[in-house]
């Protein structure tokens, strides 16, 4: 195993509108130690076997107590990442996605959990996103659009993490171009978040292969949905060190309006054994690779075979790989033959189908009309007539009694006539 050594920090602000601050982090040097302090000096740390881990949540709700949930989020991963706990972990890359995974079901769980107890916090949520360091690889899990990038000067910034979001839908879906995708309008919609117990969450999760001169940074929204990818790298570039390009970034988010918390966690890599790599390849930046619910246990003991680390730079076990809708032209060209020799449907027998369910739709549509009307004159109608009728009568009667005496006469004449008339009608809605 090549020795690897990274220089680590992180923090956070408030902002220049908000009072409060949402945001929450944690990180952890090594996590043998159980040491979950942020190094104030710029110092070398040497990686240790069970690993380091940066984690960022942004709360949401305000007055619900956003930073309730990303502080009950953060407790939660510090929990689950005890030392004792991990020797079982760290067998194999299955079971280390598997892990995280589960982290962020608990913590979403105990969020819901604590909103259900308490009336005040009822709407909160939070995004969190995870990077475990563990040997010579970087573990991403995410779920909402709190972000993992990472920054080499060879391959520049690449986007580890993908939102869930409504923007990057629309961005998968075709109908938003990605460079237009930062200043969207609904680009603060997110469609999955930690807290939400109407909706089941289906975290990322992806394997980075770690490059000598790397730099990975997590952030929430506050950072990366105010300057663009492309004034995050130069502030990077412009930086010798991970504590000056923390001081930086969140410098940078409260020129650009500081309108939200901003937080941010930096490690950067010293490993000159793990040579970085020319590019990565289009599959990491065009896919989304995620973890299914329904992993069989026994599977994944053998790790990534069918992985060329060296091409790609991310490694996924295949029996985690959910592919998105998003696919690139070489998966898509095998797909689109298959398609071409799959049997033809017959169309006669489906439009008969589906002229027999139009059918019976309209027949039942025809039944509900032709039932309904006659339930609602017999119970109305009466009571309709009545109430028009009371009105002209009493209407009659007063102007009876009002008007001039030609008018009175008639009027003493329509007021019996309606007497008469409703007589019939009120013994009928008796």
């Amino acid at each position: 195993m090549p020795e690897l050594k990274l220089k680590l920090t992180a923090g956070t602000n408030a902002g220049l509108v908000r009072n409060n601050n949402e945001d929450n982090f944690i990180v952890c040097p090594d996590l043998i130690a159980n040491d979950w302090t942020i190094p104030q000096a710029d110092e070398v740390i040497g990686l240790g076997p069970y690993g380091a881990l940066l984690v960022v949540a942004d709360g949401m709700g305000g007055a619900n107590a956003g930073e309730v949930a990303s502080g009950i989020a953060i407790d939660i991963v510090q929990q689950c990442f005890s030392h004792q706990q991990l020797s079982n972990v760290i067998k194999n890359d299955v079971d280390i996605l598997r892990f995280l995974h589960d982290v962020t079901l608990e913590a979403d769980k105990a969020i819901i959990k604590h909103g259900k107890k308490h009336k005040e916090a009822r709407g909160m949520g939070t995004t969190l996103v995870m990077a475990w360091l563990l040997h010579d690889k970087a573990y991403i899990c995410w779920c909402g659009d709190s972000r993992c990038y990472v920054y080499n000067q060879k391959i520049g910034l690449t986007r580890l993490s993908k939102d869930h979001s409504l923007v990057q839908q629309l961005v998968d879906s075709g109908e938003l171009l990605p460079e237009n995708a930062h200043d969207h309008p609904m680009s603060n919609v997110i469609t999955q978040c930690l807290g939400n117990a109407s909706k089941d969450i289906s975290p990322g999760t992806r394997i980075y292969q770690l490059s000598d001169g790397d730099v990975l940074l997590l952030c929430s929204d506050g950072l990366c949905g105010l300057c663009t990818d492309d004034e995050i790298v130069q502030v990077i570039t412009s930086c010798d060190d991970v504590i000056a390009m923390k001081s930086r970034l969140i410098d940078e988010a409260l020129r650009a309006g500081g309108y939200d918390n901003v937080t941010v966690a930096l490690c950067g890599i010293d490993a000159p054994s793990l040579a970085p790599k020319a590019s990565l390849s289009a599959e990491l930046k065009s896919t989304l690779r995620s973890f299914p619910d329904d992993v069989n246990e026994n599977e994944g003991e053998d790790e990534n075979e069918n992985v060329d680390e060296n091409e790609a730079g991310v490694e996924q076990p295949e029996e985690l790989i959910k592919e998105s809708d998003d696919i690139t032209a070489a998966e898509a060209a095998p797909q689109q033959e298959e398609a071409d020799t799959a049997p033809a449907a017959e169309p006669e027998a489906e439009a008969a189908k589906e002229e027999e369910e139009e059918k019976a739709e309209q027949a039942e549509q025809a039944d509900t009309a032709s039932e309904q009307p006659d339930i609602d004159l017999q119970k109305y109608t009466p009571r309709v007539i009545l109430i028009i009728a009371l009105s002209l009568f009493a209407a009659a009667v007063i102007i009876s009694v009002l008007a001039p005496d030609a008018v009175r006469q008639f009027f003493v004449w329509l007021s019996n006539l309606l007497y008469e008339l409703l007589s019939p009608i009120i013994n009928l809605t008796k």
